[in-house]
């Protein structure tokens, strides 16, 4: 797998290159994630696909982000990473906020993306703007301190915050609970550590501009093929599934639906994601 950089008008864009010689297929992340999560999911399909794994701005080894930055905006920086390699039109593939930002490509730059697969957790994906960022509060308020009387207590308890995230990272309970430990499961465990130290400073400008996104409105207006995978754990039952809600929303919409199953399957179980991946997109009706 070969790694690059690409020199856009936002900054360099850092990505990996798993060669082959089909479609481009690009994978977008999760935050605080880089291409890093795709390293064994690329290899199962460079076979069909040209596959390229993009760190987003602010995450990974790409550049920092602005002060402040929608997810149109980072979408256009997918738009320049294309635009850097030559390439036309792609098939995007985007996890949670790679989701928003593969939902804002496809809809204000459909004629870029050839058929979009849109991924998440049943968080990521909740239709109504006010439920959904309720959601992700939940489960992102840890990483920031708001309450600290100096701008010396805020930084001392966002240095403090980080350690205690950076642990939890290390030493996680669902992953040592549920995989047999290995020299492959500590190197994922590695590439989350790195991954968020390296995002940290940027963590708050990504997930207000997840905040701020129309999710819904972005679904609409996409004219593309588009798959939606929701990844369901009980833990989110209470918020129902909402992949056939998002589906409604499509013109050209298909669910998948994986029950018991976490963002962890892109690591933990990568042929899972790839049969439904390649499923999807070696069923195109002929146009």
């Amino acid at each position: 797998m070969r790694r690059a950089y690409a020199d856009t008008a936002l900054g360099q864009i850092h990505y990996r290159d798993g060669g082959g010689s089909g479609e481009p297929l690009i994978l977008l992340h999760a935050s605080p994630r880089s291409s890093r999560v795709y390293a064994g999911l690329i290899p199962l399909l460079a076979p069909d696909y040209r596959v390229f794994a993009m760190d987003t701005l602010g995450s990974g080894n790409s550049d920092p982000l602005p002060d402040s930055v929608t997810m149109d905006e980072l979408a256009r920086g997918v738009v320049l990473f294309m635009d850097a390699l030559g390439i036309e039109r792609a098939n995007v593939f985007g996890l949670h906020t790679g989701n928003k930002i593969g939902a804002a490509l496809g809809a204000n730059w459909p004629d870029r993306v050839k058929d979009l697969i849109l991924c998440g957790e049943t968080h990521s994906i909740v239709v109504r703007a006010e439920d959904r960022n309720t959601a992700i509060h939940a489960i992102v308020d840890r990483y920031f301190n708001t309450e600290a009387p100096s701008e010396h207590s805020r930084l001392l308890a966002d240095w403090a915050s980080g350690f205690t995230n950076l642990s939890s990272v290390w030493w996680h309970d669902g992953v040592l609970a549920t995989h047999e430990l290995s020299t492959g499961v500590l190197d994922i465990l590695k590439d989350r550590v790195t991954d968020f130290v390296q995002a940290r400073s940027c963590l708050d400008v990504l997930y207000n501009a997840n905040f701020s996104f129309d999710f819904s409105d972005a679904m609409r207006r996409i004219p593309n093929r588009t798959l939606i995978i929701e990844l369901a754990r009980a833990e989110e039952a209470h918020l129902g599934r909402q992949g056939a809600s998002v589906v409604k929303l499509l013109s050209s919409g298909t669910l998948v639906t994986m029950e018991d199953t976490s963002a962890d399957v892109i690591e933990f179980e990568p042929s899972r994601m790839a049969e439904s991946i390649l499923d999807f997109l070696g069923n195109r009706v002929a146009h």
